[in-house]
C-alpha cells in the first residue's frame, strides 16, 4: 500500500523545515562577567503629578543644546555597545581572558562616566548594564557566526588593548589631578 504523494511531500517539507530551523539556531553569546554592585534605591525628587513646564516643549521642539546632548549620548552608547560585542567575540574565541574582560568592562564604565553619560561611577555601572544586554543581542545577530580564525581579529585585539591602556592612563591622570 503506497502513501499518497501529498503525504510524502508533506513529510519531506516538514523534515526540510526542521533541518533549516536546527541548522540556523543562533549561537548563544558568552555571559558577561559583571561585577555585582547593588544600586541604592533612587529617591523620588520630582512630583509625579506635574511634569516640568518645558517637558512637552522639549519633546516636540528640543533646543539645539538638548539635541547635541542626545546625539552625544547616542554616540557614546553605540561605542560602548560595539566594544562589548567585540569583547564577547574575543572571549568566545579565547583571545580574551576573564580578567581582560573585567578590565575592559571597568574601562567602559569609566568611559561612560568621563563622557558624562552618567553623573557618578555608580550611575555609570547602572547605565552600562542595559547597553551590555543590547551588545549581547548584537553579538548574537552580527558576530555570533564569525569564525575564530578570521584574519580581522588580531588587529581588533591590538586596538582594544591600546584603548584599555589609554583609558587606564586617563583614569590615573584624572585621579592624581583633582
Amino acid at each position: 500500500m503506497r502513501a499518497p504523494r501529498w503525504v510524502l511531500a508533506g513529510l519531506v517539507l516538514f523534515a526540510a523545515v526542521g533541518f533549516i530551523l536546527y541548522r540556523f539556531q543562533p549561537v548563544p553569546a558568552p555571559k558577561p562577567a559583571v561585577a555585582t554592585i547593588t544600586p541604592a534605591p533612587l529617591p523620588l525628587t520630582a512630583s509625579i503629578d506635574e511634569p516640568p513646564p518645558d517637558l512637552i516643549l522639549d519633546l516636540f521642539a528640543p533646543t539645539p543644546a538638548r539635541l547635541d546632548a542626545q546625539q552625544r549620548g547616542a554616540a557614546i552608547t553605540q561605542r560602548i555597545e560595539e566594544v562589548l560585542a567585540v569583547t564577547f567575540l574575543l572571549s568566545r574565541c579565547g583571545f580574551m581572558s576573564d580578567a581582560e574582560y573585567q578590565a575592559t568592562y571597568q574601562a567602559l564604565v569609566q568611559y561612560a562616566y568621563s563622557a558624562e553619560l552618567a553623573p557618578s561611577l555608580e550611575a555609570a555601572v547602572i547605565a552600562v548594564r542595559p547597553i551590555a544586554d543590547s551588545a549581547a543581542a548584537s553579538y548574537r545577530m552580527v558576530y555570533g557566526r564569525v569564525p575564530c580564525t578570521d584574519p580581522s581579529l588580531p588587529p581588533i585585539i591590538d586596538q582594544l588593548s591600546a584603548w584599555r591602556t589609554q583609558s587606564a592612563r586617563m583614569v590615573r591622570d584624572s585621579s592624581s589631578n583633582p
